[in-house]
C-alpha cells in the first residue's frame, strides 16, 4: 500500500518511465531463452565427393524438444532417434535430452550441393534456434589448357638458349577449384606465383602463370600442367614439348686409348647441339668431310647420327693403324646457325688410366708387330715409375740396344737407353766412367757416321755417387745405309 501510494503521488511522466523498462527487461529475458548458441560439426563449409556418406551434428546445451533439419534440394525433416530413415536420410546423436540434432546422409548426390540448415528448438522455449553448414559437393575439372608464349622466332616451340620461357596453365569448371602445377621436366615452376581464381555462374577456373630462363640442358623436356582434384583419381595432363636451340657446347680435349697397331681403329666423339650441325674432321692438313676418306683413303668418317635431344654421334674409322696415326693432330670442326667449335682429339695406343686421367699418355708399340722396318719406342721418363723398375745390375746391362722392326712410315730410327743405378759404384770391379769416342768418327760408304763407345777404365776419375733419384737416359740415332734399304726392298 505504502508504494501504490507513492505511485499515486508521482507524476503520470514518471509512471509511463517505470513501466516502459520493465517491459524492456521482460522482451531481453525472452529474447535470451531464444537465441540460443547452435553449434555445428563440421562448421562453415565441407566437400565431399558424389556417392560418398556425411554426417553432420548440431547441437546445444539444454535438452531439445525437437530436431529438424534441411538438406539443400529436400524436403525439411524432423528427426528423432530410432527413427528409420528415409530416402537414405536418418537421425544421428546422442539424444535430443542431450541436446543434440544431427543427421546422417547415406549417399551424396549432385543436387545436395548448397546450404545445410539444422533448427533446434530447446524444451522451455517456443522458437527454434539454426545454424547452417555450406555443403560442396565435388566437380571435375575439364582438361588443362597450357599456354607458351612465343619466343623471339616468333615460335611456340623452339627458344634460343638464354631466352625467357613464359607458360601459362587454365583449369575450367572444377568445384571447388582444381590445385593447378606445372613442371618442366622433373622440375615445378612457377611456384613464387600465386594462382588466379575466377567465379563465374556458380562454375569457376583457375589460371597459373609460370617462367623460366632457359639453358642449352633444357633442350627436349617436357613442359606439363598438372591438375589434381577432389572429384579425380588421377590428375588431368596437358603436355608440350620444347626445344632450345644452342650452338655446339665445348669439350675438353678427347681422349682414346687402346689402339692397337696393324688392327682397325676406331674414334668416336658425341657433341651436343641443336639444329642439326655441320661435321668436318681436320688430320693434320688433311680435311675430311662427313661420309669422306681422307687422302690416304686409310681413314674414313660416317655421317652424324642423331641420338635425341641435340645429341649427335660422328665416327672416324681407321682401316690399320700405324704408329703414324697416333701422332698426328686430329681436330673435328662442328658448327650450326648459332656458333661453331673445335673438338681436339689424342689417339694412343696405351690403355686408359684408371680413375679416368686426363693426362694424354702415350704408350710403345708391341715388339711382335710386322717385321722388316726399325721404329722409335716411348720411354716411360717419371721418378716413381723408375723406383719400381730399377735393379741392380752389372756393368755390361747398362747399355742396351732396342732395334724392335716394324713396319710403318715412321723415319727409320732405333733409341739406345741408358740407365745409370743410383747406387755407389764400385771402383773395384766396374769402370769408373763411360765417355763416347767421337773425336776421329770412321767414315763409311755414302757418308755414314760412326760413332764407337769407348768402355775401357779412365784413370784418375773419382768414383761418382748418385744422390738424386732420377734415372739418366741416353740416345744414339742409328741411319741404315743405302745398300741396306736396297737389300730389304729387294727381298719384298
Amino acid at each position: 500500500m505504502t508504494t501504490m501510494t507513492i505511485l499515486r503521488g508521482k507524476s503520470t511522466s514518471t509512471s509511463i518511465i517505470l513501466w516502459t523498462c520493465l517491459a524492456y527487461l521482460c522482451a531481453s529475458i525472452q529474447a535470451d531463452t531464444q537465441n540460443i548458441n547452435v553449434s555445428i560439426n563440421p562448421s562453415g563449409e565441407t566437400t565431399v565427393r558424389t556417392g560418398q556418406n556425411l554426417t553432420i551434428l548440431c547441437s546445444v546445451g539444454v535438452p531439445l524438444k525437437t530436431c529438424r533439419v534441411e538438406v539443400p534440394q529436400e524436403r525439411s525433416v524432423i528427426l528423432e532417434p530410432n527413427q528409420p530413415s528415409e530416402d537414405g536420410i536418418g537421425w544421428y546423436g546422442s539424444s535430443l535430452d542431450a541436446g543434440q540434432c544431427g543427421v546422417f546422409i547415406a549417399q551424396i548426390k549432385e543436387k545436395h550441393d548448397g546450404i545445410f540448415k539444422c533448427s533446434l528448438t530447446p524444451k522451455n522455449a517456443r522458437y527454434e534456434s539454426y545454424n547452417t553448414l555450406r555443403i560442396i559437393v565435388a566437380k571435375p575439372p575439364v582438361m588443362p589448357e597450357l599456354m607458351v608464349f612465343p619466343g623471339r622466332r616468333g615460335e611456340r616451340q623452339n627458344y634460343e638458349k638464354g631466352e625467357t620461357l613464359k607458360v601459362s596453365c587454365r583449369v575450367k569448371a572444377g568445384r571447388p577449384v582444381a590445385n593447378v602445377s606445372i613442371f618442366f621436366g622433373d622440375e615445378q615452376i612457377g611456384l613464387e606465383e600465386r594462382p588466379i581464381v575466377y567465379n563465374y555462374n556458380n562454375d569457376s577456373y583457375v589460371i597459373q602463370n609460370a617462367t623460366r630462363v632457359l639453358s642449352w640442358t633444357d633442350n627436349g623436356k617436357v613442359l606439363r600442367c598438372d591438375a589434381t582434384h577432389l572429384a579425380l583419381d588421377r590428375p588431368l595432363s596437358a603436355k608440350q614439348q620444347i626445344s632450345v636451340l644452342y650452338a655446339p657446347q665445348p669439350q675438353p680435349t678427347i681422349e682414346r686409348f687402346g689402339f692397337v697397331i696393324g688392327q682397325p681403329g676406331t674414334v668416336n666423339v658425341t657433341v651436343q647441339a641443336n639444329p642439326r650441325p655441320q661435321f668436318m674432321w681436320r688430320i693434320d692438313d688433311d680435311k675430311v668431310d662427313e661420309g669422306q676418306f681422307d687422302k690416304s683413303n686409310r681413314i674414313r668418317s660416317s655421317r652424324a647420327v642423331e641420338l635425341g635431344k641435340g645429341y649427335w654421334e660422328i665416327t672416324l674409322n681407321i682401316d690399320s693403324v700405324q704408329k703414324s696415326d697416333t701422332e698426328k693432330k686430329y681436330v673435328l670442326l662442328v658448327n650450326n646457325e648459332l656458333g661453331s667449335t673445335e673438338y681436339q682429339i689424342v689417339l694412343s695406343t696405351s690403355t686408359e688410366p684408371a680413375g679416368g686421367s686426363s693426362t694424354r699418355t702415350i704408350g710403345e708399340s708391341s715388339d711382335t708387330e710386322s717385321a722388316g722396318r726399325y721404329s722409335r719406342s716411348e720411354v716411360d721418363s717419371s721418378a716413381s715409375a723408375a723406383r719400381r723398375a730399377r735393379a741392380k745390375m752389372n756393368f755390361s746391362q747398362l747399355f742396351k740396344r732396342n732395334k724392335d722392326k716394324v713396319s710403318g712410315t715412321d723415319t727409320d730410327t732405333v733409341r739406345t737407353v741408358v740407365t745409370v743405378d743410383d747406387e755407389k759404384i764400385q771402383t773395384s770391379d766396374a769402370p769408373q766412367a763411360v765417355t763416347l769416342n767421337s773425336a776421329n768418327p770412321a767414315v763409311g760408304e755414302g757418308g755414314l757416321v760412326y760413332a764407337e763407345l769407348d768402355l775401357t777404365q779412365q784413370k784418375n776419375v773419382a768414383p761418382r755417387r748418385i744422390d738424386d733419384d732420377a734415372t739418366e737416359y741416353a740416345e744414339i740415332i742409328y741411319t741404315k745405309p743405302e745398300a741396306e734399304e736396297a737389300a730389304h726392298a729387294a727381298n719384298k
